[in-house]
């Protein structure tokens, strides 16, 4: 189990097992929204019917994405865009959780 920033996830992307998943604060998701990382087969999760929520030292956290999926995004995007940014990176995440496809972006981006 990890907590911090997607930021600080995003840096230790490799680090995670593939089976974790990531679990936001709820609201806006930026790269200094806090997270869980965990095995969601060792945590209690909760099924809202929209998402899966986990509660952590007092807070709810819903369910982003798993980390297979995160490192599939990040793969396919630096395919396109060698080293790309924090910021395009959770561009492109966001961009598969809301529609369940990979960012398509030109090298300048």
């Amino acid at each position: 189990m990890f907590k911090g920033t997607i930021k600080e996830i995003l840096s230790q992307i490799d680090s995670f097992e593939w089976n974790f998943c990531v679990f936001a604060e709820p609201g806006e998701v930026t790269l200094n929204t806090m997270c869980v990382c965990l095995d969601i087969d060792d945590e209690m999760a909760v099924d809202t019917g929209e998402h899966l929520k986990v509660f952590f030292e007092g807070k709810s956290y819903i369910d982003l994405l798993s980390i297979s999926d995160i490192k599939g995004v990040i793969g396919y995007l630096t395919k396109q865009v060698p080293h790309p940014s924090d910021e395009l990176k959770l561009k492109a995440i966001l961009y598969y959780e809301k529609t369940d496809r990979f960012l398509e972006v030109s090298p300048q981006n």
